[in-house]
Protein backbone atom coordinates (compact mmCIF):
# COMPACT_ATOMS: atom_id res chain seq x y z
CA UNK A 1 0.00 0.00 0.00
CA UNK A 2 1.29 3.34 -1.33
CA UNK A 3 0.32 5.83 1.79
CA UNK A 4 1.79 8.90 0.13
CA UNK A 5 -0.65 8.54 -2.98
CA UNK A 6 -3.39 6.77 -2.91
CA UNK A 7 -6.89 8.11 -2.39
CA UNK A 8 -7.73 7.24 1.02
CA UNK A 9 -4.76 9.27 2.07
CA UNK A 10 -5.33 12.42 -0.12
CA UNK A 11 -9.12 12.26 1.36
CA UNK A 12 -7.39 12.07 4.61
CA UNK A 13 -5.60 15.31 3.66
CA UNK A 14 -8.69 17.23 2.37
CA UNK A 15 -10.55 16.24 5.52
CA UNK A 16 -7.53 17.73 7.68
CA UNK A 17 -7.44 20.90 5.59
CA UNK A 18 -11.24 21.06 5.91
CA UNK A 19 -11.11 20.55 9.64
CA UNK A 20 -8.42 23.43 10.07
CA UNK A 21 -10.90 25.90 7.92
CA UNK A 22 -14.04 24.56 10.12
CA UNK A 23 -11.85 25.58 13.36
CA UNK A 24 -10.53 28.62 11.91
CA UNK A 25 -14.09 29.76 10.77
CA UNK A 26 -15.39 29.07 14.57
CA UNK A 27 -12.92 30.86 15.97
CA UNK A 28 -13.41 34.09 13.51
CA UNK A 29 -17.18 33.63 14.48
CA UNK A 30 -16.01 33.77 17.98
CA UNK A 31 -14.31 37.05 17.88
CA UNK A 32 -16.65 38.73 15.37
CA UNK A 33 -19.78 38.44 18.08
CA UNK A 34 -20.27 41.31 19.67
CA UNK A 35 -21.38 40.12 23.64
CA UNK A 36 -20.06 36.42 22.93
CA UNK A 37 -22.55 33.66 23.31
CA UNK A 38 -22.82 31.87 26.62
CA UNK A 39 -19.46 30.65 27.79
CA UNK A 40 -17.65 31.01 24.45
CA UNK A 41 -14.91 33.64 25.95
CA UNK A 42 -14.10 30.71 28.06
CA UNK A 43 -12.77 28.72 24.69
CA UNK A 44 -10.13 31.74 24.91
CA UNK A 45 -9.55 30.89 29.15
CA UNK A 46 -10.79 34.04 30.67
CA UNK A 47 -13.58 35.57 32.02
CA UNK A 48 -16.59 37.46 30.54
CA UNK A 49 -15.28 40.82 32.06
CA UNK A 50 -11.52 39.52 30.43
CA UNK A 51 -13.26 38.68 26.93
CA UNK A 52 -15.20 42.69 27.06
CA UNK A 53 -11.78 43.87 27.26
CA UNK A 54 -10.09 42.04 25.03
CA UNK A 55 -12.64 42.86 22.74
CA UNK A 56 -11.88 46.55 22.79
CA UNK A 57 -8.38 46.29 22.55
CA UNK A 58 -6.30 46.54 19.49
CA UNK A 59 -4.50 43.04 20.18
CA UNK A 60 -8.20 41.86 19.21
CA UNK A 61 -8.01 43.64 15.80
CA UNK A 62 -4.96 42.20 15.28
CA UNK A 63 -5.55 38.81 16.32
CA UNK A 64 -9.14 38.45 14.36
CA UNK A 65 -7.19 40.16 11.11
CA UNK A 66 -4.54 37.13 11.31
CA UNK A 67 -7.28 34.45 11.87
CA UNK A 68 -8.65 36.04 8.89
CA UNK A 69 -5.66 35.70 6.55
CA UNK A 70 -4.93 32.01 7.83
CA UNK A 71 -8.65 31.38 7.10
CA UNK A 72 -8.21 32.36 3.48
CA UNK A 73 -4.28 30.79 3.25
CA UNK A 74 -6.31 27.63 3.98
CA UNK A 75 -9.19 27.96 1.81
CA UNK A 76 -6.79 28.73 -0.97
CA UNK A 77 -4.49 26.05 -0.06
CA UNK A 78 -7.71 23.12 0.21
CA UNK A 79 -8.28 23.94 -3.12
CA UNK A 80 -4.99 23.97 -4.55
CA UNK A 81 -4.69 20.57 -2.70
CA UNK A 82 -8.01 19.60 -4.66
CA UNK A 83 -6.23 20.73 -7.85
CA UNK A 84 -3.10 18.15 -7.46
CA UNK A 85 -4.83 15.99 -6.15
CA UNK A 86 -7.43 15.99 -9.75
CA UNK A 87 -4.17 15.90 -11.16
CA UNK A 88 -2.84 12.47 -10.09
CA UNK A 89 -6.61 10.80 -11.10
CA UNK A 90 -8.27 11.24 -7.55
CA UNK A 91 -11.72 11.01 -8.26
CA UNK A 92 -13.03 14.18 -6.67
CA UNK A 93 -16.57 15.13 -5.69
CA UNK A 94 -18.09 18.68 -5.04
CA UNK A 95 -19.77 17.30 -1.10
CA UNK A 96 -15.59 17.64 -0.17
CA UNK A 97 -15.57 21.33 -0.25
CA UNK A 98 -18.52 21.45 2.31
CA UNK A 99 -17.27 18.38 4.64
CA UNK A 100 -19.23 18.48 8.30
CA UNK A 101 -16.91 17.68 11.01
CA UNK A 102 -19.17 14.22 11.71
CA UNK A 103 -17.91 13.27 7.84
CA UNK A 104 -14.60 14.68 8.42
CA UNK A 105 -14.09 12.58 11.53
CA UNK A 106 -15.47 9.36 9.65
CA UNK A 107 -12.81 9.87 6.90
CA UNK A 108 -10.00 10.29 9.27
CA UNK A 109 -11.48 7.24 11.40
CA UNK A 110 -11.19 5.13 8.39
CA UNK A 111 -8.03 6.19 7.38
CA UNK A 112 -6.52 6.18 11.00
CA UNK A 113 -7.77 2.05 11.18
CA UNK A 114 -5.56 1.76 7.72
CA UNK A 115 -2.94 3.21 8.97
CA UNK A 116 -2.39 1.22 12.04
CA UNK A 117 -2.87 -1.91 9.96
CA UNK A 118 -0.28 -1.12 7.71
CA UNK A 119 2.18 -0.13 10.53
CA UNK A 120 1.18 -3.58 12.12
CA UNK A 121 2.23 -5.12 8.71
CA UNK A 122 5.63 -3.03 8.53
CA UNK A 123 6.18 -4.75 12.15
CA UNK A 124 5.60 -8.29 11.00
CA UNK A 125 7.74 -7.87 8.33
CA UNK A 126 10.34 -6.74 10.87
CA UNK A 127 10.00 -2.71 9.32
CA UNK A 128 10.13 -1.53 12.49
CA UNK A 129 11.58 2.20 11.71
CA UNK A 130 9.11 2.48 8.95
CA UNK A 131 6.21 1.31 11.30
CA UNK A 132 7.38 3.28 14.09
CA UNK A 133 6.75 6.62 11.22
CA UNK A 134 3.55 5.66 10.13
CA UNK A 135 1.99 5.07 13.59
CA UNK A 136 3.56 8.46 14.78
CA UNK A 137 1.75 9.50 12.22
CA UNK A 138 -1.69 7.63 12.76
CA UNK A 139 -1.27 8.44 16.21
CA UNK A 140 -1.23 12.22 15.26
CA UNK A 141 -4.37 12.31 12.70
CA UNK A 142 -5.92 10.99 16.00
CA UNK A 143 -4.98 13.67 18.04
CA UNK A 144 -5.69 16.47 15.05
CA UNK A 145 -9.45 14.55 14.95
CA UNK A 146 -10.01 15.46 19.18
CA UNK A 147 -7.92 18.83 18.94
CA UNK A 148 -9.95 20.73 20.97
CA UNK A 149 -9.36 18.16 23.67
CA UNK A 150 -6.30 17.22 23.38
CA UNK A 151 -5.29 21.17 23.81
CA UNK A 152 -7.25 21.64 26.65
CA UNK A 153 -5.70 18.37 28.25
CA UNK A 154 -1.86 18.06 27.24
CA UNK A 155 -0.56 20.98 26.02
CA UNK A 156 1.16 23.50 28.37
CA UNK A 157 0.00 27.16 27.39
CA UNK A 158 3.45 28.26 28.76
CA UNK A 159 4.73 26.81 26.18
CA UNK A 160 4.37 28.68 22.39
CA UNK A 161 6.56 26.48 20.30
CA UNK A 162 5.36 22.65 19.26
CA UNK A 163 8.21 20.91 19.50
CA UNK A 164 9.04 22.10 22.91
CA UNK A 165 5.73 20.34 24.46
CA UNK A 166 6.54 17.30 26.87
CA UNK A 167 3.26 15.45 24.81
CA UNK A 168 6.05 15.55 21.92
CA UNK A 169 9.40 14.55 23.39
CA UNK A 170 7.94 11.78 25.43
CA UNK A 171 5.55 10.87 22.32
CA UNK A 172 8.93 10.43 20.37
CA UNK A 173 10.26 7.79 23.18
CA UNK A 174 7.55 5.16 23.36
CA UNK A 175 8.28 2.20 22.40
CA UNK A 176 6.09 0.92 18.99
CA UNK A 177 4.01 -1.44 21.09
CA UNK A 178 2.57 1.58 23.16
CA UNK A 179 2.13 3.16 19.96
CA UNK A 180 -0.22 0.15 18.99
CA UNK A 181 -1.82 0.18 21.93
CA UNK A 182 -2.24 3.97 22.68
CA UNK A 183 -3.69 4.07 18.57
CA UNK A 184 -6.57 1.35 19.65
CA UNK A 185 -7.57 2.98 22.76
CA UNK A 186 -8.30 6.11 20.46
CA UNK A 187 -9.90 4.10 17.79
CA UNK A 188 -11.98 2.61 20.39
CA UNK A 189 -12.68 5.71 21.46
CA UNK A 190 -13.85 7.43 17.94
CA UNK A 191 -15.50 4.51 17.03
CA UNK A 192 -18.19 5.34 19.72
CA UNK A 193 -18.72 8.74 19.16
CA UNK A 194 -18.95 7.91 15.25
CA UNK A 195 -21.65 5.62 15.68
CA UNK A 196 -23.36 8.02 17.49
CA UNK A 197 -23.82 10.34 14.53
CA UNK A 198 -26.81 10.02 12.49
Amino acid sequence: MDLNLNNLTVLAVIALLRLQILIYENLLEILSQEIPKENAYRLLNSTFEEWMKFKRSEDHRLFKKIILEELLLLKENFLNFIGIAQSYNFKFEIKYLELSRESINEILFYYCKTVHAHGFDLLSENEKDLAKKILIHGNNVLDAMGLEEFFEKLINEEIFKMDEQNYFGKLLAFPIPKYLKMIEEKLIFFSKIIKKIP
